[in-house]
């Protein structure tokens, strides 16, 4: 692994927000670099690695695992456009409103 745990816990939007499009696109590169030995780790099995087969248990039947990751090919969803997140997020005023219109309503359905 590249990223250790507190390099990790040190990223937040503030820290991504100042940095430059060349060492965000190098910070992509290596967290994915980093996730893709992870789900190597994770997925591996007597039948993949040199993990011998007495240490897994009786239920595990490697040649059996047919969930294969690899084989999905669900295209990548684009980043969320900043607009989108601005119109979906609701002022606290707004939500205010919102709450008494609905309070509102419900009075006039007792009447």
């Amino acid at each position: 692994m590249t990223l250790s745990d507190n390099d990790l816990q040190q990223i937040n939007e503030d820290w991504l927000r100042e940095r430059t499009k060349k060492e965000l696109l190098y910070l992509s590169h290596t967290l994915l670099v980093d996730l893709k030995e992870a789900r190597e780790r994770i997925n591996q099995n007597s039948a993949n690695s040199s993990v011998p087969s007495g240490s897994e248990s009786p239920w595990f039947h490697p040649a059996n695992d047919t969930d294969s990751e690899e084989d999905d090919d669900t295209p990548i969803p684009p980043p969320p456009d900043e607009t989108e997140n601005d119109k979906t997020q609701a002022s606290p005023e707004q939500d205010s409103q919102d709450n008494s219109d609905s309070h509102n309503s419900k009075r006039d359905v007792a009447k």
